[in-house]
């Protein structure tokens, strides 16, 4: 909605400078809420597991192999 309201004011006018902080707090916020989630599961993950194993696939590879390649 403000995004909108933003997009339709005539540029660097005083009114569309106040309108650019409104939206670029409104992203900041969501910026923050995201960051904030992903460091909750990741600190969930952390204390409920004793060990995380990550693991880097080559697909590009494993498409050339006929028996995997079904799999994916």
């Amino acid at each position: 909605m403000e995004q909108r309201r933003l997009s339709k004011m005539k540029k660097f006018s005083n009114n569309w400078n106040k309108q650019r902080i409104k939206v670029a707090k409104i992203h900041e916020r969501i910026t923050n809420q995201r960051r904030d989630y992903l460091h909750q599961i990741s600190t969930k993950l952390i204390r409920e597991n004793q060990i995380i194993c990550l693991e880097d696939l080559k697909v590009s590879n494993m498409i050339k192999n006929h028996k995997l390649a079904g799999a994916i």
